[in-house]
């Protein structure tokens, strides 16, 4: 399978295809967010040492009927993808493989981000002829490494490596058109391991590998820093210029290592600034209790929620009041602590910041 086919346009600013929502953004009109991400579970079968998910006693999972019937939703309030990941492993819901079918009949691009350990032949068989990109959290080539780091026992590294095995030779069978990516965690651990890494990504089958570092907060399992800060930089720019060579038509890399300044963080307390986190008008979360939530910082604070698909629909919820005047509460209180340091919505809001400041010189391309 090729790079070309099903991961091309990737590290593309895809904000900025948004034509129709940035209109509506800048005019002040309503849209549906571009992307919905949906935490089906908050259990897991691992116990990552980067995880800032905050682990509770309660497992909780999404009602079986919101589940399969909430991409319906999305689809009916114009939701552009939807993005399977949160607070848990989403496979642990018996139900997954089913509603990403009822998702693919209304012809939303889902995305599934999972550990892979609890994929199974059926489960292949049922999920991957429908998704638009497969990821599979922090690789590594190494049992022992890959256990330390997400909290399991060796053998969950064995039984990953045999379902990627499947994934690959199934998708090639069937000829499905999905992306298949990875993230790769640079650690003090793994860092003369990289290379290795990164071929083995390669070789067992990876359209691209994201090489990154894992950000921490306080609700953080370890806070062990970016690893990229204490090491010498000619060592490491030579180990990525190394890397680098694995690359071809089929098979691409990105790296965002926090000393080159790649790795963009949320507002901290001192830094933060009104009104500028506008990324929760395109991206929002659905919480595995049906909560719709604007952003990570307040995931689980059910006072910043916007309403529950228990009680209404997706496009009632969007559509309402209170999602109104929670987004602007949102964008008038600054951090508490350092909860927005693993925002994803930084890049997505640098964009729309330098959409928003464009000057009389934008004409002259």
């Amino acid at each position: 399978m090729s790079y070309k086919i099903h991961m091309m346009g990737q590290n593309d600013p895809r904000t900025l295809y948004q034509f129709d929502r940035l209109y509506a953004w800048k005019h002040g009109f309503e849209f549906a967010p571009a992307t919905v991400e949906l935490c089906t579970t908050n259990a897991c079968n691992q116990n990552c040492k980067y995880c800032y998910a905050g682990r509770t006693a309660t497992v909780c999972k999404i009602q079986d009927d919101i589940l399969l019937h909430c991409f319906e939703q999305f689809a009916d309030a114009g939701v552009g993808a939807v993005i399977i990941q949160g607070t848990g492993e989403p496979l642990l819901h018996d139900l997954l493989a089913q509603a990403i079918e009822n998702g693919a009949k209304r012809n939303l691009p889902i995305w599934l981000t999972t550990n892979g350990v609890l994929f199974s032949d059926d489960l292949c068989r049922r999920i991957l002829p429908f998704l638009f990109c497969l990821k599979i959290s922090v690789l590594e080539n190494d049992a022992e490494r890959y256990a330390k780091q997400h909290g399991c026992g060796k053998s969950q590294w064995h039984r990953l490596i045999e379902n990627i095995e499947t994934i690959v030779a199934m998708r090639a069978s069937l000829n499905l058109p999905f992306g298949f990516t990875s993230t790769v965690y640079l650690t003090e651990h793994n860092f003369r391991h990289l290379y290795h890494i990164v071929k083995f990504c390669k070789d067992i089958g990876f359209d691209f590998v994201y090489i990154s570092e894992p950000s921490h907060n306080t609700k953080s399992l370890s806070n062990e820093g970016y690893a990229s800060d204490h090491m010498d930089r000619n060592e490491l720019n030579d180990v990525c210029a190394q890397i680098m060579e694995l690359v071809d038509d089929d098979f691409k890399i990105t790296f965002k290592l926090h000393c080159s300044g790649d790795i963009l963080t949320g507002a901290g307390m001192h830094t933060w600034e009104k009104n500028y986190c506008q990324g929760i008008k395109f991206y929002t979360i659905v919480n595995c209790d049906g909560e719709v939530y604007p952003c990570w910082r307040y995931w689980g604070n059910k006072p910043y929620s916007y309403g529950n698909l228990y009680e209404k629909s997706f496009s009632e919820i969007w559509q309402s009041e209170q999602r109104k005047q929670i987004e602007k509460l949102v964008m008038e209180t600054p951090p508490d602590g350092d909860e927005c340091l693993v925002c994803g919505h930084c890049r997505l809001n640098d964009l729309l910041n330098g959409f928003k400041k464009a000057t009389k010189w934008v004409h002259f391309l």
